[in-house]
């Protein structure tokens, strides 16, 4: 079976670790796309999440036990604000992750669009192919 891997979205190729013929295990790494600007946004992200976990602690602290609905409803919009927070973590991390093209099976490359660090690609061109071996 043949296994057709292409990047999730485009950019520049920065490291290309297989060309034709390579035999590959599940789980390798097979190219990575520059990743500067996601980890800008990472770090964004992660400044924001400490800001808004501050808030909140701030109106935890000041309402442990919210009595009428106007400080039930402070407290639940902050807690709202740090669950987007870590969402936006969580998101930055895994687009992270689908920077780099990772073999789902054992196999060999069959062919790796003569790829090369330098080149700009789009999601659906450059497409690395897998012939796929018995487990």
């Amino acid at each position: 079976m043949k296994i057709v891997m292409r990047f999730y979205q485009g950019g520049t190729v920065v490291w290309v670790g297989v060309k034709k013929g390579d035999v590959v295990k599940k789980g390798q790494v097979l190219a990575k796309l520059d990743d500067k600007l996601a980890k800008i946004d990472l770090e964004i992200d992660l400044a924001n999440y400490r800001r808004t976990r501050a808030e909140f602690e701030e109106v935890a602290r000041k309402l442990p036990n919210p009595g009428n609905e106007e400080e039930k409803g402070e407290k639940e919009i902050a807690q709202a604000r740090l669950d987007v927070a870590v969402k936006k973590v969580e998101k930055q991390k895994y687009e992270m992750e689908r920077l780099s093209l990772v073999s789902p099976v054992n196999g060999k490359i069959v062919d790796n669009s003569d790829l090369v660090a330098g080149m700009n690609i789009t999601p659906s061109g450059f497409p690395i192919v897998i012939e796929a071996t018995k487990e």
